[in-house]
């Protein structure tokens, strides 16, 4: 087991291609800083769609998806306006599937705000559904050109919180206390692993 896993099910050599086993019903979080590379991992992995391209994909829930109506239907207003509302309907979005069907899940999530972590944590051990959180350890600088690059840049003082959650994070990740939070597993991958990361399968 790598130094940065705990509980994690087998899967292929990082070196080359790899695979992770999510056990069928499960709730996976997928988290990093913004700009970490979460969205394009979730893209690649589950075809873009808010419930994957397949009958078999899991459910994925993504605040992207819940700015993207508010958008079609506010027009022109700036979305620092309605930021607090596309978070609330995320989180909300994410409390009621979480302890609603069991469904397979795959949240991206920063992971960041310890309190939205536990919430997700605890709501699936209530419903006795295995839980996951793959933690992109993709650091601050990298992040930040990754925001760049996807054009959407994060206000300088919101980042500055999210990149001290980063490190509180990554040290929580090392001392093992973040799986302490109630995860089935936890794992850290780097930027490089998880662009070799070749599916996250439920079964």
């Amino acid at each position: 087991m790598s130094e940065r896993a705990t509980g994690a099910a087998p899967d292929h050599d990082p070196g080359t291609g790899w695979s992770m086993v999510v056990p069928a019903g499960g709730v996976l979080v997928v988290a990093g800083i913004p700009g970490a590379g979460k969205s394009t991992l979730i893209q690649r992995l589950y075809h873009g769609g808010p419930a994957g391209g397949r009958v078999d994909d899991p459910l994925v829930l993504d605040s992207a998806q819940v700015r993207a109506v508010l958008a079609r239907r506010l027009g022109c207003l700036p979305y620092a306006l309605y930021r607090p509302v596309v978070h609330t309907v995320h989180y909300w979005r994410i409390a009621a599937w979480t302890a609603g069907p069991r469904r397979n899940l795959v949240i991206h999530e920063c992971g960041t705000r310890t309190w939205a972590r536990r919430t997700v944590a605890a709501l699936a051990r209530l419903r006795r559904r295995p839980a996951h959180l793959v933690f992109l350890e993709t650091s601050p600088a990298a992040a930040l050109a990754g925001q760049h690059a996807r054009g959407r840049v994060v206000p300088h003082r919101s980042f500055r919180r999210h990149e001290r959650s980063w490190a509180r994070m990554r040290a929580a990740l090392r001392d093992g206390s973040l799986a302490r939070e109630g995860w089935t597993c936890v794992r850290g991958i780097s930027r490089e692993e998880a662009a070799r990361l070749a599916e996250i399968r439920f079964e």
